[in-house]
């Protein structure tokens, strides 16, 4: 991704709806399905460091490590006060076969020059026989905009998809799910206007700041998704949500 990109994550992801929500949907499925405790962790492609945030703070599961190709990412993270940072690429990951009993891929694997099966074959390799891989993705192609574009997004997923990459790289599929269906309509009708009014406009990320009475309304609104998502599935939505267990 672009610099620019990288520095608004970091604004946002602390306080941010999208980000607020996916974090903890990860950690609950996590607690959810892993086996035993003091895990060990890996967060291949963790940005600027908001999962691992979570993950080694309050809601600390285990032993986490962090790993990001971009250093300006890796700086942005250790920046936080985060320890376990590594510099790396999901495609060619420096960890020994059988390392992680949990590694979580957030919005990572579309990114362009990302080659998804070669990186989820890393990801099975250094996943523990029983262990988790949680992985988040953008959903479809209909969907694509000037976010994409700003983003660097290569491909932008359904669930069957998701769920051939699992099976066929030896993950059992034990959650999969559209996740953010409460903007679903939101995003299509923006998508739609993109296409019809803006073509050849130029890239441009969908976070901005937000009134803080709106950003908590959408933040409770993830989370009663997130329950729901977790007890049963949802229909659609802007993103894929799966966890995957190595057997």
């Amino acid at each position: 991704m672009e610099s620019v990109e990288f520095e608004l994550m970091r604004h946002h992801e602390d306080t941010y709806w999208w980000y607020r929500g996916i974090r903890e949907l990860a950690t609950d499925a996590i607690r959810r399905y892993a086996k035993g405790s003091n895990l060990t962790l890996l967060d291949a492609g963790c940005g600027t460091g908001g999962q691992l945030a979570q993950l080694m703070g309050e809601d600390r599961i285990g032993r986490v490590t962090g790993l990001d190709f971009s250093m300006e990412a890796v700086r942005m993270a250790a920046e936080r006060g985060l320890s376990g940072l590594v510099r790396g690429s999901t495609m060619t990951l420096p960890f020994r076969n059988d390392t992680f009993d949990v590694v979580t891929s957030i919005d990572v694997l579309y990114i362009r020059g990302v080659d998804d099966r070669v990186a989820m074959s890393e990801m099975r390799r250094v996943t523990k026989l029983g262990g988790l891989i949680v992985v988040n993705v953008p959903a479809f192609e209909m969907l694509r905009g000037r976010h994409d574009a700003a983003v660097h997004t290569r491909h932008r997923y359904r669930k069957s998809e998701v769920a051939g990459l699992l099976r066929e790289h030896g993950f059992e599929v034990l959650k999969l799910s559209y996740w953010n269906t409460t903007l679903f309509p939101v995003m299509m009708a923006k998508r739609t206007m993109e296409r019809l009014s803006r073509k050849g406009a130029p890239p441009a990320s969908d976070m901005s700041d937000l009134p803080g009475p709106v950003n908590r309304i959408l933040t409770a609104l993830m989370r009663v998704e997130n329950r729901i998502l977790l007890a049963t599935g949802m229909p659609f939505g802007g993103s894929v949500f799966a966890v995957g267990m190595r057997h």
